[in-house]
């Protein structure tokens, strides 16, 4: 896994790990936040920035960008 991001799936909150290769994004997992769980400030600040951006639902194994 070379990049995470934090992502909206199936309308919870939770980081993405992804790789790239030739040029094409390949999602290999993720993992869901609890809405307890403490964020420094540029954390929430890349929370705003990545959420509206990355929106995904997951079903069967599958994962397809939300607009």
């Amino acid at each position: 896994m070379d990049y995470w991001c934090y992502a909206l799936i199936n309308n919870r909150l939770g980081e993405i790990y992804h790789t790239r290769n030739n040029g094409k994004v390949v999602i290999e997992g993720h993992s869901y936040l609890s809405p307890d769980e403490h964020l420094t400030q540029r954390e929430a600040s890349a929370l705003q920035h990545d959420i509206t951006h990355n929106q995904f639902t997951y079903y069967a194994h599958k994962y397809r960008h939300f607009n």
